[in-house]
């Protein structure tokens, strides 16, 4: 890889609607979308945080890698070369964080593209995107799906969710002690949520920082649970439909028809399938769907992007970040 081609990125600003997208609902003003033309790879696990877009990229010769873009400069960085630990990443906070796995091979890069000399370090790794610090935070080695909300981390280990603040080095289990498997925990706004294996359903729970309690969220009535999203009040996950929890009265609704949710200040975004009026002849083109926004206190919805690949979006301030034709895609509400 050479480094020095990596840096910079180009920023165009394109409008993605159509007059067939008129159709949906949009409002006669399109949003405007700024499309990242990033680094050559295919991207996946796309986070957003404040400025920052980070993601996961493939390339077509060479080895995966992390890059983060922000939005306002129109630069990009690669800040870790190598593949993350089950190719997941989060990023919260002006921060990001990833597992490296046992890889020798794997390199960090500072915010100057000068490689950082900590080859062979496995476990997690919580970068700051502001001041391109790196830290190992103490007892996570080898542990994997991890979340961040600035100082604050979670993450999964034999079977139990953890959280650490970045700062002090403090490590707390804040997962029961069943045997039950527990998977992909979020952290956001003083709230942490995961899922739950009971049977063969996945159920959703969460844990409260400030009163140190876990909770259940969802249950054996509720049926399988996808991994949960979280705003600190609001707790999204699918579950034939888009499914909200409100942490402080306890109740549960369907708010939409989609899956694969995130949300941030009471605004949600997940995707939806796009049925064919009449069915398509076999065999059957690959599955299209298109991206929405619903926003909880008015009920009120719009399309975003249309006929995207299933995907997980992501959403921080009213920013919304999504992967299409393999470019990178930022809008703001």
């Amino acid at each position: 890889m050479i480094i020095g081609k990596r840096f910079g990125f180009l920023a165009s600003v394109c409008v993605l609607i159509s007059l067939s997208a008129l159709a949906y609902g949009l409002p006669s003003k399109a949003p405007k979308v700024s499309t990242i033309n990033a680094f050559e790879g295919k991207p996946a696990n796309i986070q957003i945080t404040g400025d920052w877009v980070v993601v996961v990229q493939k390339p077509s010769i060479g080895s995966e890698f992390i890059a983060a873009y922000n939005i306002v400069t129109g630069k990009g960085y690669v800040i870790f070369e190598g593949s993350p630990s089950g190719g997941e990443i989060s990023a919260g906070g002006a921060c990001a964080i990833w597992g490296t796995g046992k890889n020798s091979n794997k390199r960090f890069f500072d915010g100057l593209g000068i490689e950082d000399p900590r080859k062979g370090r496995s476990g997690l790794v919580w970068f700051d995107l502001t001041t391109w610090e790196y830290r190992s935070p103490e007892g996570a080695q080898g542990d994997l799906q991890p979340s961040v909300c600035g100082n604050l981390i979670a993450w999964t280990s034999i079977q139990q969710i953890y959280m650490a603040d970045i700062n002090n080095g403090s490590r707390l289990q804040i997962s029961s002690s069943s045997s039950r498997s527990k998977q992909h925990p979020r952290i956001k706004n003083g709230l942490v949520v995961w899922t739950e294996l009971h049977g063969i359903n996945w159920r959703a729970y969460g844990y409260d920082i400030e009163k140190a309690e876990e909770f259940a969220i969802t249950n054996e009535k509720d049926g399988s649970s996808s991994p949960p999203r979280t705003d600190g009040k609001t707790v999204v996950w699918s579950s034939n439909g888009i499914m909200a929890y409100d942490v402080k009265s306890g109740s549960k609704s369907k708010v939409a028809d989609g899956f694969n949710p995130d949300i941030d200040n009471g605004i949600i975004v997940y995707v939806r399938e796009i049925k064919d009026a009449v069915p398509k002849p076999s065999p059957r083109p690959p599955k299209r769907y298109n991206l929405f926004c619903k926003v909880l206190a008015t009920k009120e919805e719009s399309l975003i992007a249309a006929d995207i690949p299933a995907q997980y979006p992501s959403i921080c301030n009213g920013r919304i970040a999504w992967v299409k034709n393999d470019k990178i895609y930022v809008t703001q509400l």
